[in-house]
C-alpha cells in the first residue's frame, strides 16, 4: 500500500517538473529567435544594421554575439537540468516499481506456503 501511494506521489512530482518545463519554458519559435537573433534582427533592417555596424567597434558587435552565446547557454544549462531531474525521478519511480514486484513475489511466496 506504501510503494502505490509513494508511485502516484512520484507520478505527480514527475507530471508537475513536466508541465512547469512545458509552460515554463519557450515556445519553439521563441527559442528558434533567441538562438537566431542575429539573423532575424538583419533579415528585418539590413540597411540601418550596415550603417549601425560601421559606426560601431568591433568589440562591440563581438559582445553582442557573446551575450546571445551567454542566453544560449544558460538556456541548455537549464534544459540539461530539467533531464538531470527527470532522469533521476525516472530512477526513483523504476526502483519503486521494483520493491513493488518483490512485495508482489513475496506476498505470493507467503500465500503458496
Amino acid at each position: 500500500m506504501d510503494t502505490v501511494i509513494a508511485e502516484k506521489v512520484l507520478d505527480r512530482i514527475v507530471d508537475g517538473i513536466i508541465e512547469d518545463w512545458l509552460f515554463d519554458s519557450p515556445t519553439e519559435d521563441d527559442r528558434d529567435s533567441i538562438f537566431d537573433s542575429s539573423s532575424s534582427s538583419s533579415e528585418s533592417s539590413d540597411d540601418d544594421d550596415d550603417f549601425v555596424d560601421n559606426d560601431e567597434p568591433e568589440s562591440k558587435r563581438r559582445k553582442h554575439c557573446h551575450c546571445d552565446d551567454e542566453e544560449r547557454l544558460k538556456l541548455e544549462e537549464k534544459k540539461l537540468e530539467i533531464q538531470e531531474k527527470l532522469l533521476d525521478l525516472e530512477e526513483k519511480k523504476l526502483s519503486l516499481e521494483n520493491a513493488k514486484c518483490d512485495l508482489i513475489k513475496r506476498y505470493l511466496q507467503t500465500r503458496r506456503r
